[in-house]
């Protein structure tokens, strides 16, 4: 459904062109990412912070969300960067004491 969504609003959009399509998924990507990691930041703020521990159930999908972007060549920098640093099991599932 994801293809589907993103050829209707590439065809519907004239200034998005064959040549440029690329440029434009990969600057949806860069902002995906930017996006989910603001999500988890914001995510354990709250958990943290405001004791409101019920937001961490959400970060592991928004890691699945954020591992699937990262896959883009451009981004693998920031892709080995996580890995060095992030364990899998913990992107799993997330808990503060």
């Amino acid at each position: 459904m994801k293809n589907e969504v993103y050829n209707y609003y590439i065809k519907k959009n004239p200034k998005i062109t064959e040549e440029n399509a690329n440029n434009f998924l990969n600057d949806f990507s860069i902002l995906s990412v930017q996006r989910s990691l603001k999500i988890i930041g914001i995510f354990s703020r709250l958990a943290i912070r405001d004791k409101k521990r019920n937001y961490l159930k959400f970060i592991p999908y928004v890691w699945k969300l954020l591992e699937f972007r990262i896959k883009n060549k451009n981004l693998l920098d920031l892709k080995k960067l996580f890995d060095k640093n992030i364990k899998k099991k913990f992107r799993k599932k997330i808990k503060f004491k």
